[in-house]
């Protein structure tokens, strides 16, 4: 059989595929509509036009949204929560496979406010990933985090693992963003556990390109190629057009990295031609893969020399990305035009564009972000430690439950000749109890306790954000204040400013003290020359918290705290191999 006569033979199997797929669909779509004629009770209506809805979705857009549309109306006015959360669901779904972001993102914010107190754990939890999927986009890492972790906390609430791989993957994606490889990896490792389960190829393979970045963040760039490239052989072998994608880009940031320009052209070259291919991008918006491939392909031909097309790359991604509020990518557009625009001499605009990127960098890593990521952490690990405590107690209240069970059996059988031995079990059993109730009343002290410490930790933060801006303020009128005046004023600031750590710090260390009992004790015996600012310092690392988060809540800078830290070590006698949190937790 010669090639062309092959060819033809394949050519009519996925014509004759295709023709059989529509029609079927085909009578799907009218078998539905002759049933909306014939149905009335409003949950049915909306039932039916959900699913057109799921049908038209991928072939007619636009009589996709007009049903969705249809059975929102009939929802609203019965006051259907459930369905009315399901169809913006939908509606966003809808807009992301026509590339509308701005529109899905609103649709699945409305989507939560609907399904969050339903019962429908999968689609509450595919909505919190695919809205935190537009915000990692966006670069707003606090709002990205928080969704990863409710769809986390319902998907172990509901006992539902489908997409928790997912969740895992992409709050992996947030900690990498933030500079955090340690924890990225961790929640990698559980994510291609999950899938290797699976046998989830395509996730497979986007899992072991993201583990790459991480050694690219860890400065070892050959191992980040063999996992690039590891990641695009299993792409390739299941033929995922995204993924290969993905992976082109990867390998192109990475040859980008080490100078490889002409390699890096190549390999994001390659991406774009497969991006134009795509229908649509099932991990996030195809509008910004794209936007973020052009300003990369910009800059690399902004490193060869050749201005022309450089401009023409990084001024298109420059539109597309504030058209979109992609801030990390108008910050890198920017600052690449501003460098083209130095190297022609062009000083106003370089200056114009130089601005823009300080204002746009400046706003994705500003300490009210770490603030928010300290508290959305501090918040989740008070959380899941509050969860495996209730549930300890279920399995210890059924464990109880069933040994009375099998007293009661024992006692049954054996009463008339074991009379004594029912006495003594009984009174046994009686002070298992007091203990039980002891134990338990302890337990639960101590989780009010420890939960005091956290929302008194984040009560201190407001407090003394509400103090400092407050001095701001009187600082600047200060200014434009009268003589007599300006005296009182800054005696009024001076105090508003000594305050925000005096009282505060005080309670503090109590309520640290009532969870960690004898810390300082302990400590003091030990190090009798730590200062009280070191001991509070032990306190914070106690607690597991790191650098920027004692930075972000003492308002001190990130310098002072690694010097005190270097300090504090120095007095323990720790070596450069020694672990400070590991050992400050054995006190």
């Amino acid at each position: 059989m010669n090639s062309k006569l092959k060819l033809f033979l394949i050519f009519l199997f996925l014509a004759t595929s295709i023709i059989q797929i529509f029609s079927q669909e085909r009578r799907q779509i009218d078998s539905l509509k002759t049933l909306l004629t014939q149905v009335h009770e409003p949950a049915d209506k909306i039932e039916v036009y959900s699913n057109l809805v799921r049908l038209y979705k991928n072939i007619n857009t636009d009589t996709a949204t007009e049903m969705a549309r249809q059975a929102l109306l009939l929802a609203e006015k019965t006051n259907d929560d459930l369905n009315i959360g399901l169809i913006h669901a939908e509606l966003a779904d809808i807009a992301m496979v026509l590339d509308e972001v701005e529109s899905a993102e609103l649709n699945y914010k409305l989507a939560i406010e609907y399904l969050k107190e339903q019962s429908d754990a999968n689609q509450i939890i595919r909505v919190y990933l695919m809205l935190g999927n537009r915000y990692l986009e966006k670069s707003n890492y606090p709002e990205a985090m928080e969704c990863y972790l409710n769809g986390i906390r319902t998907s172990e609430q509901m006992n539902d693992s489908t997409l928790l791989a997912n969740l895992y993957n992409n709050l992996g994606i947030v900690y990498l963003n933030i500079d955090k490889p340690e924890q990225a990896l961790s929640l990698y490792s559980k994510a291609l556990n999950l899938f290797e389960k699976k046998k989830d190829s395509a996730n497979i393979a986007g899992i072991t390109t993201n583990i790459g970045s991480i050694y690219i963040q860890l400065k070892d760039p050959e191992i980040a190629r063999s996992y690039y490239l590891k990641g695009l052989e299993i792409f390739k072998s299941t033929n995922n057009q995204s993924g290969l994608a993905h992976a082109y880009f990867k390998l192109g940031l990475l040859d980008e990295m080490q100078e490889k320009h002409r390699e890096a052209l190549a390999n994001l070259s390659q991406s774009l031609e497969l991006q134009k291919q795509i229908i649509v991008n099932s991990s996030g918006s195809k509008t910004m893969f794209l936007v973020e491939t052009n300003i990369h392909i910009g800059i690399t031909f902004l490193e060869l020399g050749e201005i022309a097309k450089a401009k023409e790359y990084l001024i298109s991604g420059y539109e597309k990305a504030m058209q979109t509020k992609q801030l990390s990518l108008i910050a890198l557009s920017a600052k690449n035009l501003s460098k083209l625009y130095r190297a022609s001499k062009d000083f106003e605009n370089a200056l114009n564009y130089y601005e823009v990127y300080k204002q746009f960098s400046d706003s994705i890593y500003n300490e009210e972000n770490i603030r928010q990521l300290t508290l959305i952490e501090l918040q989740y690990q008070y959380d899941t430690k509050l969860q495996e405590a209730e549930l300890q107690r279920k399995l210890d209240e059924q464990k109880h439950q069933r040994q009375n069970l099998i007293y009661l059996l024992i006692l049954g059988s054996l009463l008339l000749l074991l009379i004594i031995v029912i006495l003594l079990l009984k009174l046994e059993n009686n002070k298992k109890r007091k203990i039980a109730i002891e134990r338990k009343s302890l337990s639960e002290k101590l989780e009010y306790t420890s939960k005091e410490l956290t929302t008194y930790v984040m009560y201190l933060l407001r407090k003394n954000e509400f103090i400092m801006s407050i001095s701001e303020k009187m600082k600047k009128l200060m200014i434009e204040a009268k003589p007599e005046n300006k005296r009182v004023m800054k005696e009024l600031i001076s105090e508003l400013q000594s305050n925000t750590d005096m009282v505060s710090w005080e309670e503090f260390e109590v309520r640290f003290q009532q969870v960690y009992t004898d810390f300082y004790k302990k400590l003091t015996d030990n190090f009798p020359d730590l200062s009280p600012n070191e001991l509070r310092l032990c306190a914070f690392f106690r607690l597991n918290m790191t650098t920027k988060e004692i930075a972000a809540i003492t308002y001190q800078s990130l310098n002072s705290i690694k010097v005190g830290r270097f300090r504090l070590r120095k007095k323990l006698g720790l070596s450069k191999e020694d672990n400070l949190v590991s050992f400050l937790s054995k006190f």
